[in-house]
């Protein structure tokens, strides 16, 4: 049993449990805002990625779940999964793929996200990619209607586009309230 191998009393853990709110960056909540959700999540390898969209469909199965992706680990910015990301991506209803996060990766080695978003096209799925952080807020700020899923996945702080998402979900709200 996990509290005997941490030397922690089962009545303890259970008065504990209760509290514990998750890990920071899988599936996190960030907030709410115009009734979108928007999720932050470590994701960036392939198998990741789908299970964390997988695991937001089953949780949100009502509006669209946006998948919004950052190449950015040495890993997810080489074409070493190039095949399979667009598998990984399948739970989503959009996605929106931003550049390859390392500028040092040769081209020859270089994950082809504008590749990817076509084969997600293909499958008749909505992919784009529409550039830098805030071209990628403008267009879920866009897009997204009350009761969608916004997830962004990085292995990094992805240009606070958490809080971009937040604020300009915020700002269209109170424009349509006018």
């Amino acid at each position: 049993m996990a509290a005997e191998g941490a030397h922690v009393a089962v009545r303890d853990l259970t008065r504990a449990l209760p509290r514990f709110g998750g890990v920071r960056r899988r599936q996190e909540l960030r907030g709410v805002a115009a009734g979108v959700r928007v999720y932050d999540d470590f994701a960036h390898h392939p198998t990741a990625v789908n299970e964390t969209l997988k695991s937001l469909r089953g949780r949100h199965p009502e509006g669209r779940l946006f998948a919004i992706f950052e190449p950015r680990s040495a890993t997810a910015s080489r074409s070493l999964h190039q095949a399979t990301y667009a598998d990984a991506f399948a739970a989503a209803d959009i996605t929106l793929l931003a550049p390859v996060g390392r500028a040092d990766i040769p081209e020859a080695e270089r994950l082809d996200v504008s590749a990817i978003a076509a084969q997600l096209c293909e499958r008749g799925r909505i992919a784009e990619t529409p550039g830098d952080v805030d071209a990628i807020v403008a267009r879920v700020v866009a897009l997204a209607v009350p009761g969608d899923t916004v997830v962004a996945m990085s292995n990094g702080a992805f240009g606070q586009i958490h809080d971009k998402l937040l604020a300009g979900l915020a700002i269209k709200l109170m424009q349509q309230r006018m």
